[in-house]
């Protein structure tokens, strides 16, 4: 998250903020369903991408957009940039 632009930093924690105030739907996977508190897991969508690359950057812009204005966490691709 560190090596994000400020912009993309910025909507990680709008992101953070509304899931713990339970804005966003709730994971579906049943463990995670109980927690309040967003985790590094829960940004594992962002795992394999190159924030200081800008195709990286725009995957990473549209997953967290999609996550915000739906409200319902990207499925991480297994396929890798």
């Amino acid at each position: 998250m560190a090596l994000l632009p400020q912009d993309l930093y910025d909507l990680a924690v709008e992101i953070t903020e509304k899931y713990e105030d339970g804005d966003l739907a709730l994971p579906a996977d049943s463990a995670q369903r109980q927690r309040r508190r967003i985790t590094s897991s829960s940004f594992d969508v962002l795992y394999g991408l190159d924030p200081t690359k800008e195709k990286g950057q725009v995957t990473i812009r549209t997953h967290l957009t999609d996550w915000d204005e739906t409200g319902i966490r990207p499925l991480r691709n297994k396929k890798v940039m």
